[in-house]
């Protein structure tokens, strides 16, 4: 699911003139190598996408930050996601976080962690599984990712109402990303 989500993210923001680097895990299978890697090619920002795991009753996306910077793309991100997740359940918990996880510790760049949901819940794995529904997650993503980077001066462009369901299309984006500063998007797992 993991990299369903990311390829589904990748395929969109390419769509729309993006440059978009996903890590190959299996050829950078330790977080430093891909930190070393991430410093060379110098992102605009990096996401790491995962689904979660804990009680039953655990539901939601849940995004993660370390730093400052990084807290404005959670919160776009985040914004966006939980706004229109799978279903339109207003009542699934979504939080944007401050946490040491590894993948968001770096200092020169934005990153954040995404857990799109939570598959130890029966009812919400059933959903993330379901193409149509990693598709809905991917374009909230994107929604977030357009809004933080015109709300940052990335693009010259309005956001994107976060409250409509509609596909992102190619008049989203008035200028692409520069290939020199690519959009780094990372799963933990293949499948």
């Amino acid at each position: 699911m993991n990299a369903a989500v990311r390829d589904k993210v990748a395929a969109i923001l390419k769509n729309l003139g993006a440059t978009v680097i996903t890590l190959d895990n299996e050829k950078y299978p330790k977080a430093e190598q891909r930190f070393e890697y991430f410093m060379k090619v110098n992102p605009h920002f990096m996401i790491s996408i995962h689904h979660n795991s804990a009680g039953a009753s655990a539901r939601g996306p849940i995004g993660a930050y370390f730093n400052s910077y990084s807290q404005m793309l959670c919160k776009s991100i985040m914004d966006s996601v939980s706004k229109n997740y799978i279903n339109n359940d207003s009542n699934r918990s979504q939080s944007n976080t401050f946490d040491r996880l590894l993948m968001t510790r770096q200092q020169y760049y934005p990153s954040m962690l995404i857990e799109c949901g939570f598959i130890s819940n029966v009812e919400e794995q059933t959903q993330l599984i379901q193409p149509e529904n990693q598709e809905k997650i991917a374009q909230q993503i994107v929604k977030g990712i357009i809004n933080y980077m015109v709300s940052t001066g990335s693009l010259n462009n309005v956001p994107i109402d976060n409250n409509t369901s509609s596909d992102v299309t190619s008049s989203s984006i008035a200028q692409p990303e520069s290939p020199e500063n690519p959009a780094i998007l990372n799963s933990k797992e293949e499948n």
